[in-house]
């Protein structure tokens, strides 16, 4: 009724200029996700321990999750275009202090950077997700974030598999030549962004005002739960990343077929977007949570017990299903139980409890697959995820789905 009163409204959608924004983001998370693959593999070359590598695989989170929050709440005071581009700089930057890396110490540097860069690019782009002009428009944002972190873990792997050790020249050998990808991507994200990025238009919060508290963040509805199962979803896509190279390693399997198990999850990630308004509709946000999780522990189980390449690609899809139902799911939900002057530091309450496990549970997994082997870490990680699911379904309370008209 509305687009048949004012025709302009969605030939004025058809061309969103987020849309662009999205691009940016993109070439971002591929500069993450490639720059990851080849980190991982370069720390099994210098460091050869499981500790080592999960050391540098907990490191993406050491920054962030120190100053998330004071940088979600920036955003919401400052405006989301300046630090887009801080962060992308901030990518550049790892990937070259990445290449130039030499010991465990400076991939760990390098890590911590590749964190700080994908927390500035992903808070300002979520933030102006949340800040979209009606309800709709919101969940339709959310879901193209979603879209592209699942477009960058599909291509990103498969790139960087690729270019790992395709190149004989000294300095674009091993990893080289990804993080010379990595680098590209990031500067081609922060010439987008340059021109696309534009500060939502909503009034500023007074900078004299006081800062929404984090508590009560915490105690809007249903943000304890998920940050909960936020937390659990992206460890297991940092399990993957930084140890599936390890199992690789430990059964023969070329990094290029790494990189291809590592895009089937992102690509069934893709598949869950259709799915998720009629899984929501029939079971809820707490049962699509649980059964979500339950899911994914037990296609972590079955990693380290699979022998068959067709069982892992079916395993790996299965964990991608479930990331991209989980994920979004916990973005929305937390940006909805806020108030409109909270949503960045909401969101970054939200990044900040991930980085916080990115860095814990990576290195105590490292510790105990030094004496217990890779198989243990995928074991243990899969009854973490049945406990989460545990938590999550007496921490949120049953409910059904409100529509955005609502």
């Amino acid at each position: 009724m509305q687009n048949a009163q004012h025709p302009q409204v969605n030939q004025r959608r058809s061309f969103d200029p987020y849309s662009l924004v999205l691009l940016a983001f993109l070439l971002g998370l591929l500069s993450v996700s490639i720059s990851r693959l080849g980190t991982s593999y370069k720390v099994i070359e210098i460091g050869d321990s499981h500790f080592d590598v999960g050391l540098v695989a907990g490191a993406f989170g050491a920054l962030a999750v120190f100053i998330a929050v004071p940088i979600g709440r920036a955003v919401d005071r400052f405006g989301e275009r300046r630090f887009f581009l801080i962060g992308a700089g901030i990518l550049l930057l790892s990937n070259v202090v990445a290449w130039a890396s030499h010991s465990v110490a400076g991939l760990v540097l390098s890590q911590a950077l590749l964190g700080l860069g994908q927390a500035g690019i992903a808070l300002s782009t979520q933030t102006l997700a949340a800040h979209a002009p009606t309800a709709l428009d919101a969940d339709g944002r959310f879901a193209g974030v979603a879209m592209m972190q699942s477009i960058s873990q599909l291509v990103g792997p498969l790139i960087g598999g690729a270019a790992i050790g395709a190149m004989a020249a000294p300095l674009l050998a091993g990893s080289g030549l990804a993080y010379l990808l990595g680098s590209l991507c990031s500067l081609v994200a922060m010439g987008i962004g340059l021109r696309t990025v534009r500060s939502s238009s909503r009034p500023r919060v007074d900078i004299s005002s006081t800062p929404v508290s984090i508590l009560s963040i915490l105690r809007g509805e249903g943000v304890a739960g998920a940050l909960i199962a936020s937390a659990s979803v992206l460890v297991s896509i940092d399990i993957l990343v930084a140890y599936l190279p390890v199992l690789g390693e430990e059964r023969g399997m070329s990094p290029g077929f790494v990189g291809l198990l590592l895009a089937m999850r992102a690509g069934a990630g893709l598949l869950a977007r259709p799915a998720t308004t009629p899984l929501l509709h029939r079971f809820g946000r707490r049962g699509v949570l649980v059964g979500t999780l339950l899911l994914m522990a037990l296609s972590m189980a079955a990693i380290p017990v699979s022998s068959s390449p067709l069982l892992l690609l079916v395993a790996l899809a299965v964990v991608g299903f479930g990331i991209n139902l989980g994920a979004p799911l916990t973005a929305s939900w937390m940006a909805a139980g806020v108030t409109p002057d909270a949503k960045g530091a909401a969101l970054a309450l939200r990044m900040s409890a991930n980085r916080g496990a990115q860095i814990a549970v990576p290195a105590l997994l490292g510790a105990l697959a030094s004496g217990a082997g890779t198989g243990a870490l995928f074991l243990a990680m899969g009854a973490g995820l049945v406990l989460t699911s545990q938590l999550v379904r007496l921490t949120l309370r049953p409910t059904g789905v409100q529509t955005s008209e609502a």
